[in-house]
């Protein structure tokens, strides 16, 4: 079991990592859920989450994202279904527990084309 700055002991010896590793499960796991709009940084990969903080408490992680919904999906539906993502990769991926996922939703990205009557 790992201890809170993610270190794993073993017969054989430890397993450690840090919160940089979190972070990139939360990306993968922003990343598979519909409705996130995504933007290019500056070497051309695809970014889901327009901030993301992670924060250890005594109990787990504390994980705040912003991202921005496309036009068409129902806000709450993609908040809440990235919450759960966050959750489940990081816990099933890692040892560490999360404890609290905040989702601020920044934006709404329309359509180039939107009709106008």
């Amino acid at each position: 079991m790992a201890d809170k700055k993610g270190f794993a002991s073993l017969e054989n010896g430890k397993i450690s990592y840090n919160l940089n590793i979190v972070k990139g499960i939360v990306q993968l796991a922003i990343s598979n859920v519909n409705g996130i709009a995504y933007t290019l940084n500056k070497r051309g990969e695809k970014v889901y989450a327009q901030s993301l903080k992670l924060k250890e408490e005594a109990d787990g992680i504390r994980a705040e994202v912003e991202i921005v919904v496309n036009f068409g999906y129902d806000i709450t539906d993609v908040a809440y279904n990235v919450q759960q993502s966050i959750i489940h990769n990081v816990e099933a991926m890692s040892n560490y527990k999360i404890t609290k996922v905040d989702v601020h939703i920044v934006n709404v990205e329309f359509p180039d084309s939107v009709d106008e009557d």
